[in-house]
């Protein structure tokens, strides 16, 4: 076996140990929240602990990726955007389970606050990755940058109303925020495996799927959030909200395994792709 097979076979084995463990935290959040196996208080701080858990793989999988850019290295900048708005989301997700576990039902608040500020360091990872692709001249990248924006204040506006009518809940921040979520994980998660792509390294777009999962799980949140049904379904037992809360985990787990994967392929090279004399 010549050095790069050797390479090759030890990037796969990291990526099948990581595919390991996103598996058994899928396995355990599933049979806690669907078995209640122990307290209540006790089901409910490991429901927590898991997802800040996957959302802290996310961040810091991400910040490998970073640390493994030179300063000066054009992906390094659009790393930096992306890791530190996974370490916001990992806040958000603390502060969220803090007060999940000390309140009846967690208002619109500070976790909402660094959740929404984490899109906009998404989107100026992107807004990197159009300028290192494309090369535009400035006037021709704000433009673009304008009407992007401007195309997701539309969306997120009619998905406003669009809840707020089949949900019968008053249009009002919560409703505006809930909306938000589903529009942003869309949005910028197509955009960026559009641009990934087209890069250089089209391994980079596998950080950008889990943000598609995130929109499916968000959507059936929001949903649920806003009429009513979500709390409804925690305390019947029901499977809706068991679905919402599980996608949401994988989502965080599919991110934290698409920025492995891309440290992987950077230390290792292609881990999927064999030598043509391989056997």
């Amino acid at each position: 076996m010549n050095r790069r097979a050797m390479m090759r076979a030890k990037g796969l084995h990291w990526f099948r140990f990581a595919l390991a463990v996103a598996s058994v935290v899928v396995f355990a959040y599933a049979v806690i929240y669907i078995a209640t196996p122990f307290s209540d208080f006790l089901n409910n701080f490991l429901s927590n602990f898991f997802t800040v858990f996957a959302a802290l793989l996310s961040a810091v999988a991400a910040t490998l990726v970073w640390w493994r850019y030179e300063k000066g290295e054009p992906p390094r900048r659009i790393w930096q955007w992306f890791m530190t708005a996974l370490w916001l989301w990992t806040i958000a997700e603390l502060i969220w389970a803090y007060q999940n576990m000390t309140l009846e039902e967690v208002p619109t608040g500070w976790p909402d606050v660094f959740w929404v500020f984490a899109y906009i360091l998404f989107g100026a990872a992107l807004y990197r990755q159009f300028i290192l692709l494309y090369h535009p001249d400035p006037a021709s990248a704000r433009r673009r940058l304008f009407y992007a924006l401007l195309l997701f204040a539309a969306f997120t506006a009619l998905s406003a109303f669009f809840f707020s009518f089949i949900t019968g809940q008053p249009l009002g921040l919560d409703t505006l925020v809930n909306a938000f979520y589903p529009v942003g994980d869309f949005g910028i998660g197509l955009a960026g495996l559009w641009l990934a792509r087209r890069f250089r390294n089209g391994a980079l777009a596998y950080a950008w799927i889990g943000l598609f999962v995130f929109c499916i799980s968000d959507l059936l949140y929001t949903w649920l959030d806003l009429s009513g049904a979500y709390s409804w379904s925690l305390s019947h037992g029901n499977s809706l909200s068991a679905i919402a809360d599980i996608t949401y985990l994988i989502a965080y787990l599919i991110v934290a395994l698409g920025c492995f994967t891309q440290w992987l392929i950077l230390n290792y090279g292609p881990i999927f792709k064999k030598e043509p004399h391989e056997p």
